[in-house]
């Protein structure tokens, strides 16, 4: 991840990101062809906030109760912040098709002897979603990134449409999830009726609970899920955009692109309880996690429209509450780690010193995310004459990385060259700003196109770039990396699957695949708060409070030492949440020293990741 500055080797402009806030930014756009924009096939499509009356009658002429129903979006509807959009089934190659379709096909059974994994026994989840209409594929993109989540519990997951559920199947696992993303999707009736008799933790996003929360014809509520549940569903509402969630005393942001929410009120407070509230800067409130007996209601699907902006998104609270669906029994506790961003060979050795000397002092572990040969192949910053520089033949660089492993620090490795061929990819084609496993290209706007994978991707090309990194590491410094970090986060499917097999662990955030009704790839970034291991096998630690960066870029705001700080801070609502970052080296040591502190002042241990760390939040 990069974001040069003026003063420095590269132009702002060449601070290529990879939340590409698709655009939160570009929010009005032509559906359905622009990347990363989708407009669902729903029953129906109304203006927002409006109140629909659903068949307006009865046959024996009673009238129905009265939902909000969904409308045209002209925003990315599956969008779950930082990268997301799609692969054209053209340029899907069979190596690609085969890691997606192996992975949406079966039972994701993580190794359980990781470390990663809260301590306690060996559980399933059963994930479930919709799977009806166009977008049918955002279930199992949504699916996977909960899989994810789970391993963190100790727990495998089965993940399958809610249309093939079978009878009594629940009773196998630990936990149910449901995704409500379909409107007004026909649930199965042994669906329904194992939700009424169930004693089985579950949680339930979004759509669809008034299928079983009402009478069949709509005509009244179901006076048996009160009396089971304690709590009553109204309607869906979006005349209100809420802009926050309160929990655990923290606002989180709530974005407003999708403001309909499924509005619950409280019948019996011994059996239900709000967990969570939704805010409106007027001073409207409605509950959004609502739990009554064995259910978590959620309001939304908080996978879908995540603030990276802030980096402060309501998912954080259930997340948090995953602990209590899962029973977990973990405290308190609150780790943290920082990666020193883009260090290639052209990196002024004096500024690695500095940063190196900050860490020292302030006893803080830390890692260097080293690209292992400078590229500028078209000489952008060489007068025209194109350079490359192995890492080897810099030696005043190899002695400072040396000095930064004797203050504390640890090499992992960050692409090969960081940057594609001999082509602008899409800046300057130098290694640092422009991707390395993905093409992108900028629109007349200046903004980044997604285009796909590059021509040679495959799973032999993948390892081959790794490879020629490790082992330019190898020659130079004697150094063997544990850790990757994937330039700018984007791959292809076979990439990760390399990545996977090559590093004990992984600092970025994961990219994940689905296959639509026409075999394009649907693709969607994950924000975790705790260690999982993906479903690409992937051990990964958070990163979840983003970088110093004093001018902003893109649509993305300045965010200083403050703003990691706070963010850090909103973090603690997790259980055990994870505040991980990531400090460019022309930043100034001043604020390394400024941010290190803040962090250990909110309470959380900077740790060494490829340590053999206790992740478990129980105590022994």
């Amino acid at each position: 991840m990069s974001n040069y500055p003026k003063n420095q080797t590269r132009s702002v402009k060449a601070g290529a990101t990879s939340v590409l806030v698709l655009a939160l930014a570009a929010a009005v756009s032509a559906c359905p062809n622009d990347v990363g924009r989708f407009c669902p096939d729903q029953v129906a499509q109304f203006q927002v906030g409006k109140k629909q009356t659903v068949g307006e009658r009865t046959q024996d002429g009673k009238p129905r109760m009265s939902i909000v129903t969904p409308w045209t979006r002209t925003v990315p509807y599956y969008a779950g912040g930082g990268d997301t959009g799609i692969i054209e089934s053209h340029d899907v190659s069979k190596e690609n098709r085969d890691v997606v379709g192996a992975i949406e096909a079966k039972a994701h059974r993580p190794k359980m002897s990781h470390p990663f994994a809260l301590a306690g026994e060996a559980k399933k989840a059963l994930i479930l979603y919709d799977s009806a209409g166009q977008a049918g594929w955002m279930g199992s993109l949504y699916g996977q990134h909960l899989t994810n989540l789970m391993t963190h519990f100790n727990s495998t997951s089965l993940l399958k449409p809610v249309e093939q559920y079978v009878e009594n199947e629940m009773e196998s696992y630990d936990a149910v999830y449901y995704f409500g993303i379909y409107y007004n999707n026909p649930l199965p009736q042994s669906f329904k009726t194992d939700v009424m008799e169930t004693e089985k933790p579950m949680m339930w996003f979004g759509y669809n609970l008034w299928q079983i929360a009402w009478v069949p014809d709509m005509t009244a509520y179901n006076t048996d899920f009160e009396n089971k549940f304690g709590f009553r569903f109204l309607n869906l509402d979006g005349s209100v955009a809420h802009t926050m969630v309160e929990y655990k005393g923290v606002n989180l942001a709530k974005e407003t692109y999708d403001p309909v929410v499924g509005v619950t009120q409280i019948q019996n407070p011994v059996l239900a309880s709000v967990k969570a509230t939704l805010k409106h800067q007027l001073g409207q409130t409605a509950p959004y996690v609502t739990k009554g007996a064995n259910l978590w209601y959620v309001a939304d699907n908080p996978f879908t429209y995540v603030s990276w902006i802030t980096n402060m998104d309501r998912s954080l609270a259930v997340y948090d509450m995953f602990h209590d669906v899962m029973n977990s029994g973990a405290v308190t506790k609150y780790q943290a780690f920082i990666r020193v961003e883009d260090v290639h060979p052209n990196v002024p050795p004096a500024n690695l010193r500095a940063l190196a000397d900050v860490f020292k002092a302030e006893n803080v572990p830390f890692v260097v995310c080293v690209i292992p040969e400078y590229r500028d192949p078209l000489g952008t910053y060489n007068n025209g004459q194109p350079v490359a520089t192995p890492i080897k033949k810099n030696t005043a660089f190899v002695n400072a990385l040396k000095y930064m492993v004797s203050k504390g620090g640890q090499i992992i490795q960050h692409g090969w060259t960081h940057q594609y061929g001999s082509v602008l990819n899409p800046y300057d084609g130098t290694s640092g700003p422009d991707f390395e496993f993905f093409r992108v290209v900028l629109n007349e706007r200046g903004e980044q196109q997604l285009v796909g994978p590059v021509p040679e991707d495959s799973l032999a090309w993948a390892n081959g770039r790794v490879n020629t990194g490790k082992k330019l590491l190898k020659d130079a410094g004697g150094w063997q990396p544990t850790g990757w970090v994937t330039p700018h986060y984007l791959a292809s499917p076979v990439n990760f699957q390399a990545f996977s097999s090559q590093f004990g662990y992984s600092l970025c955030r994961g990219l994940y695949f689905s296959t639509d009704q026409n075999g394009s790839l649907r693709y969607l970034q994950q924000k975790i708060p705790y260690p999982v291991i993906d479903v690409f096998g992937m051990k990964r630690l958070p990163e979840t409070i983003g970088y110093v960066d004093i001018t902003g870029f893109a649509q993305q705001p300045p965010s200083d030492v403050a703003d990691l700080v706070l963010r850090a801070g909103a973090h603690k609502v997790v259980r055990d949440g994870w505040a991980g970052m990531y400090f460019h080296w022309f930043r100034e040591p001043a604020r390394l020293r400024d941010l290190l502190r803040g962090v250990k002042g909110h309470g959380f241990k900077f740790v060494m990741p490829s340590a053999t760390i206790d992740h478990r939040a129980a105590t022994s």
